[in-house]
């Protein structure tokens, strides 16, 4: 997902000035250099990062849900700090088609609200819901606008995913139904009832069902619980390293089920209907700006209510144009950011 978000970042940001220099912080400055052919640094290398601070006119906090305590309040903190830094540094400073939240504690969101007001330039939030959790912390200024998930830009490479279904013994062509779960406090209770759904979705729609991680590792053990559990011929897919690939793969499915944000995300960018089992506001929070009602909670899931939430996705007609009006809201991101230059 952080990959997919800043590729599509990067050629928004091409698209308004082709030889605009820029420079990515990053867990991975090799990889990241080799994927995207910009400069980059370390995230932590705190000095190299002040100096390039120090020649640059904007500094692009973004996309994902970077301002939340939910991992950790160190990560909260250094997003924080970071964007303090490149104000102190003399850059202009927006978040780029961001999420908000969750911040748990009022001192957290005292800190929160005291640093964007101070130090932000533009705010493009991706949903309402952000918007909203905003304005709880008492944050009045800076400029505050809502775009969408840059993600929603990724290209798909058709013919990669075509070739990738072969090589793992499929036929591109069956309808297929994805499922993309992660572990979270409730998932492993529910697993029956979400198989339930991958099998009635075999049995009414013909939808064989597939079963994919979009965090290799972290997704592995509860995916391989859940794909022992389906009575339907099913198939846990490799992981993809190429993220048009694996966004050309969302475009070829019938439905993806999912609970990770960026995959119901990719897979609205290829136009394929989807279905969400949220376990956190930003899920529900993207499946209510898309105007869908395939959503339901976590704690909410049973076999019969998953059963339903197929049906709705299978039966919604609005989705469609719900994302190309989020696309164009996504382009806006890149708009911003080079008036924000201009200025």
């Amino acid at each position: 997902g952080d990959d997919a978000i800043l590729m599509c970042m990067l050629r928004q940001l091409r698209m308004q000035d082709p030889d605009l220099p820029i420079t990515v912080m990053t867990r991975d400055p090799r990889q990241t250099a080799v994927l995207t052919g910009v400069s980059t640094i370390h995230i932590f290398d705190i000095l190299s990062a002040w100096r390039v601070m120090k020649k640059s006119s904007l500094y692009i906090s973004g996309g994902g849900s970077l301002i939340q305590n939910v991992t950790s309040n160190r990560s909260l903190l250094y997003y924080l700090c970071s964007i303090h830094q490149a104000r102190q540094a003399g850059c202009k400073v927006m978040m780029y088609g961001c999420g908000i939240g969750p911040v748990n504690g009022e001192k957290n969101q005292r800190k929160t609200a005291r640093i964007l007001e101070k130090s932000v330039d533009l705010i493009a939030l991706r949903d309402p819901e952000s918007l909203q959790t905003l304005r709880s912390f008492g944050v009045k200024g800076p400029e505050v606008c809502v775009t969408a998930d840059p993600a929603l830009l990724m290209e798909g490479d058709d013919a990669a995913a075509r070739r990738y279904l072969t090589r793992s013994g499929l036929d591109p062509d069956v309808r297929y139904s994805l499922f993309v779960l992660r572990p979270w406090d409730g998932t492993q209770d529910r697993l029956a009832a979400i198989c339930a759904a991958a099998d009635y979705g075999w049995e009414k729609y013909g939808l064989a069902p597939l079963f994919y991680t979009l965090e290799p590792g972290r997704d592995d053990e509860i995916t391989r619980t859940a794909a022992s559990m389906v009575k339907a011929p099913c198939q846990i897919l490799p992981p993809i390293a190429d993220g048009r690939a694996l966004c050309g793969l969302m475009g070829r499915m019938a439905l993806v089920v999912s609970m990770r944000l960026h995959a119901l995300v990719f897979a609205c960018a290829r136009q394929t209907r989807v279905a969400a089992i949220s376990y956190d506001p930003k899920v529900s929070g993207f499946m209510s700006y898309l105007g869908s009602d395939s959503c339901v909670e976590l704690e909410d899931v049973t076999a019969a209510s998953m059963k339903a939430l197929l049906d709705r996705a299978m039966s919604e007609e609005t989705q469609h144009n719900n994302v190309t009006h989020l696309q164009a809201l996504a382009q806006e991101n890149g708009h911003l950011a080079a008036e924000l230059l201009r200025s």
